[in-house]
């Protein structure tokens, strides 16, 4: 819906580490004829340290108040900035369920095929790409250069690195964290909640709640940490060696 200038909304990000000074980035970049919304300011759980750091950072905006108590007005939208999926879905989900309306920011140099599918709250950034018939979920972030090609499902509350390639016909559940220069390849899938390291390569499945690393992507293993007075601490560590989970 269009508003006159004097009815813009208030725009307010969630969060204010790194990730909601690159959104703010990217909303400043906006020209104001192609939004109906002003830049108000943050919401974050840590009120005290995050205007003390955005002071350092320079960012003249205040922090409005923290995200869990947050009580959204009629002439607020917001856009989330949080870096793990699992706590953006759920004070997303919290806010939108007191009313909280979402927006999508949309850097000028990005480019949405017409038959591309965006859900609320989408962030994509500077030079990024969403190709025929591709869907994004809700509050998905796309970072510098990266985005799904043709056909590609990306869910709810994904987390895209840049200059990451999620290749045709490939599914991201929700949730699903790539690392940056990640690549999904065509038609592989990647579970709820799954971890893809930076540069690794996904050729066909990664289970949900994994995290994988390499070309082309493992799975993580681990051996717990040998104690100094254990003598028989190698042995256990070897028979109880185990997967790390994801987020």
């Amino acid at each position: 819906m269009s508003h006159p200038i004097g009815a813009r909304r208030r725009l307010i990000i969630i969060g204010a580490g790194g990730l909601g000074r690159e959104t703010l980035w990217t909303a400043e970049e906006i020209p104001a004829d192609q939004r109906d919304w002003e830049i108000a300011g943050f919401l974050d759980d840590d009120v005290d340290g995050a205007r003390d750091a955005l002071a350092r950072c320079g960012v003249d905006l205040p922090v409005i108040g923290g995200i869990i108590d947050h009580s959204p007005h009629g002439d607020e939208v917001f856009v989330p900035a949080i870096p793990s999926p699992r706590a953006r879905l759920g004070r997303c989900n919290a806010l939108r369920s007191r009313g909280a309306s979402f927006v999508n920011l949309r850097h000028p140099t990005s480019l949405v095929h017409r038959s591309a599918t965006l859900g609320e709250g989408v962030v994509l950034r500077q030079y990024t790409g969403v190709g025929p018939n591709a869907v994004l979920g809700d509050f998905v972030f796309i970072d510098l250069l990266g985005g799904p090609a043709h056909d590609v499902v990306v869910g709810d509350g994904c987390h895209v690195g840049a200059h990451s390639d999620i290749m045709g016909g490939a599914v991201l559940g929700r949730g699903v964290t790539l690392g940056a220069h990640a690549a999904v390849l065509p038609g592989a899938r990647v579970g709820d909640f799954a971890t893809v390291g930076a540069g690794s390569v996904v050729i066909r499945r990664v289970a949900p709640g994994a995290t994988v690393f390499g070309v082309p992507a493992q799975r993580l293993m681990f051996v717990p940490p040998v104690q100094p007075d254990d003598s028989d601490g190698a042995a256990q560590a070897a028979r109880h060696g185990a997967t790390s989970g994801g987020r």
